[in-house]
């Protein structure tokens, strides 16, 4: 089973990856998609954050 939070972060980014390469060689079009992209992960990558910092005991 594909856990939708976990695969998100790794596509998302790989999604600004490629937004960011098509912006600096083609035209300047997809930078609107990098920053809506970089706007939508900063939400699961936030709430993931709570979870991972806090320590036993």
């Amino acid at each position: 089973m594909v856990h939708v939070r976990g695969s998100a972060l790794p596509i998302g980014i790989l999604g600004q990856f490629l937004s960011t390469g098509l912006a600096l060689f083609r035209d300047s079009s997809p930078l609107g998609l990098h920053a809506a992209l970089g706007g939508a992960l900063s939400i699961p990558a936030v709430s993931v954050w709570p979870e991972r910092s806090s320590f036993p005991g």
